[in-house]
């Protein structure tokens, strides 16, 4: 059997709901006992989970009394927690990004790759007996009847609703994070423009609902009006974070299939692959051979690559590695007059606190706390109290002995954390 590793973590009262690769699960949050869980579905019920694929994104409302779940087959489906009853599946038009409950618990917002944003009932309503034709904006039609509230123009990668339910705050690849009415989107209330990279996390803290905190590949992350847009302070990140990043990611070049061998020499594989592609794309220009000929032998690998033209895709990374920055995921509590944020990082074996700095303040990198886990921090959950339930990645690295998969901690206003209990223990 595929052993497959976990993705999402959440917390409801006595349960506690952990995604697994194409599969969901329902666990005694106090034992670890699994309670109910897809793996033991049969026949085409179970055929119909392995077709997601993993468990790309996931949402539970409130109450905990729905799950949410969408994977690579576009599917959104609806759970009762109770049982792990799957009682409704839908079709999105595009890959996931996200998924939220409103706070009435009664409809679905996912955000998808697109850079769109639709709202979906939580129990669909009977599909029409006509089937309706296709339109001169058939990009944004829904085969599954969700409206569209919002578009970016480019892939959407964060967003949260305020907790009055009147605003949408979205945030994109491209650095721009925009505040919009919902479900009006087309009314735009404000943007929060600043970032010089990615922004992959947006978080409003409960105790500040004015308040808006976004990261993403930023040495920073930016603490917002996010009324007005204005940026009122940053916390330095960076420095304390690569410290505790497991992994290096890589550049991709365009067009360059690898490097040159010490002596100068390119692979055979790399000339035979440009060659070849090369040749096509000369066939299409009105331009001498001779020039052309000329001019390849003339410019190095990097200009070669921009030769092949636009729109190739081949690409390869190169052979060294660096640290990349994504935050994955922002929460917060409030003790007294202490305000903590609660942050992680994509590969990164801990989890960061910082105090919320105040209005034009700067936090420096030494204000930056982590508690270290020495394995990847997959998801976390933090309540009010400042508790955090953090699960971890119980297939990194080569110990054969049980590791803990989730492990619960206290982070206090002092913004240190000590260790409460480990929670379900696993074998590597």
């Amino acid at each position: 059997m595929a052993s497959y590793p976990h993705s999402h973590l959440f917390l409801r009262t006595d349960r506690a709901i952990v995604t697994t690769g194409p599969h969901a699960q329902i666990l005694d949050a106090k034992t670890g006992e699994i309670l109910h869980s897809t793996v033991n579905l049969d026949g085409v019920a179970k055929d119909a989970v392995l077709k997601t694929g993993p468990i790309r994104c996931a949402a539970v409302d409130a109450e905990g009394v729905h799950l949410v779940t969408s994977g690579d087959d576009k599917m959104l489906k609806v759970w009762r927690i109770d049982g792990l009853a799957l009682l409704n599946s839908r079709e999105l038009p595009k890959k996931p990004t996200g998924i939220e409950f409103t706070k009435d618990g009664q409809t679905l917002v996912v955000s998808d790759k697109f850079g769109d944003i639709f709202s979906y009932p939580l129990h669909p309503a009977p599909a029409p007996r006509i089937k309706r034709t296709r339109g001169a904006l058939a990009s944004h039609e829904n085969p599954s009847g969700g409206a569209l509230i919002l578009g970016h123009a480019s892939l959407m990668t964060a967003f949260a609703l305020s907790a009055d339910g009147r605003y949408v705050v979205s945030a994109d690849r491209d650095e721009h994070v925009r505040v919009s009415w919902y479900p009006q989107g087309w009314n735009i209330e404000s943007f929060c423009l600043g970032h010089e990279k990615y922004v992959t996390a947006v978080h409003i803290p409960a105790f500040a609902p004015g308040t808006m905190v976004s990261g993403g590949g930023d040495a920073v992350l930016k603490v917002w009006d996010w009324m007005t847009g204005k940026l009122k302070a940053e916390v330095e990140v960076w420095d304390t974070v690569r410290k505790f990043l497991l992994a290096k990611g890589f550049k991709k070049l365009r067009g360059q299939w690898g490097k040159k061998d010490e002596d100068g020499a390119d692979d055979d594989v790399e000339q035979s692959g440009k060659s070849s592609r090369k040749e096509r794309r000369m066939k299409n220009r009105v331009v001498k051979e001779h020039h052309i000929s000329e001019l390849a032998t003339a410019e190095g690998d990097e200009q070669e690559g921009d030769i092949e033209g636009e729109g190739e895709t081949d690409a390869k990374p190169t052979d060294a590695g660096e640290l990349i920055q994504v935050i994955h995921k922002i929460q917060s509590f409030q003790s007294g007059p202490s305000q903590q944020i609660v942050f992680s990082a994509v590969g990164a074996s801990a989890l960061f606190m910082a105090a919320l700095p105040s209005d034009g303040g700067t936090a420096a990198s030494n204000s930056t706390r982590a508690y270290d886990f020495t394995r990847p921090v997959v998801d976390f959950t933090l309540d009010a109290e400042g508790i955090a339930w953090v699960l971890l990645d119980g297939g990194w690295g080569e110990n054969t002995e049980a590791v803990p998969l989730v492990k619960r901690i206290q982070c206090n206003p002092e913004g240190n954390v000590r260790n409460i209990l480990d929670i379900w223990r696993v074998a590597h």
